[in-house]
C-alpha cells in the first residue's frame, strides 16, 4: 500500500512539473540543449538576451509573454523562445545569434545552426582571417572611382555566403540633404576574410537623399 501511495505521489509530481515550470528550469533546459552541441568552452561565449513563451488564451487566441520577467510559465504554453548572442572578444566583428525554440514537451523544435562560429574558434586556435589593414589595401586597389573618403573595413558574418567578409565604403560624392546631413553616392566592396578575394563590388548611397 505504501509503495502504491509513493508511486501515485511520484506520478502526480512528474505530471505537475510537466504542466507548469519555472523560468529558471526553462532556461536550464535551453542552456543544456546548447551545451550538448557546443560544449562548455564555446557555450561560454553565448549570453541569453531575450526570452518569451507562447500560449493559448481561453478565447482561443495565441498570445506571447516574456518569461524573463516572470517566475512561472503558464501551464498551457505552446513554445518557449530563447535568443542567445555569440561574441568573441579577440576578433572584432565575429559574432552572431540564434533562437532556441522548445515545444510544450520540452523538446527542441528546430535544429540549431552554428555556422556563424568560425572554425578557428571551434578549434581553439588563433584567427586565420586577414587583418583590417590588409582588407583596406585590397579595397583601395579594387575601387573603380577615386573617392572622397574610404571607410575602415568592418568584419561581419554574411549568412547568404556563409562566411565572414569585410565591407568597405568608398564615398564618391557628397552633398548636404534637407536635414543638414551628409549624403551621396558610394562604392561598396565585400572582401572574403579568409582568402582576401573580392566577393562583390557595387554602387550605393549613404545618408538620406531628399529631392
Amino acid at each position: 500500500m505504501k509503495k502504491l501511495i509513493c508511486l501515485l505521489l511520484l506520478t502526480f509530481s512528474i505530471s505537475s512539473a510537466a504542466q507548469r515550470i519555472t523560468t529558471d528550469r526553462a532556461r536550464a533546459i535551453s542552456d543544456s540543449l546548447m551545451k550538448i552541441q557546443l560544449g562548455d568552452r564555446l557555450f561560454s561565449h553565448f549570453s541569453l538576451t531575450t526570452g518569451y513563451y507562447t500560449y493559448t488564451h481561453r478565447n482561443g487566441y495565441e498570445l506571447t509573454g516574456s518569461f524573463l520577467e516572470n517566475k512561472k510559465i503558464p501551464k498551457n504554453f505552446k513554445s518557449l523562445h530563447f535568443l542567445y548572442h555569440f561574441t568573441y572578444p579577440d576578433v572584432k566583428g565575429v559574432g552572431g545569434g540564434l533562437w532556441v525554440i522548445i515545444d510544450e514537451n520540452l523538446k527542441l523544435r528546430d535544429s540549431l545552426n552554428f555556422d556563424f562560429i568560425p572554425d578557428f574558434v571551434i578549434d581553439d586556435k588563433p584567427s586565420n582571417y586577414i587583418g583590417v589593414d590588409e582588407a583596406l589595401k585590397i579595397a583601395s586597389a579594387n575601387f573603380k572611382e577615386k573617392g572622397l573618403e574610404i571607410t575602415q573595413p568592418e568584419l561581419s558574418y554574411n549568412s547568404k555566403r556563409k562566411l565572414y567578409t569585410y565591407k568597405v565604403f568608398n564615398k564618391t560624392t557628397k552633398t548636404i540633404n534637407a536635414m543638414g546631413k551628409d549624403a551621396g553616392e558610394m562604392e561598396v566592396i565585400e572582401i572574403n576574410s579568409l582568402t582576401g578575394s573580392v566577393e562583390e563590388l557595387l554602387k550605393g548611397y549613404y545618408g538620406v537623399i531628399i529631392r
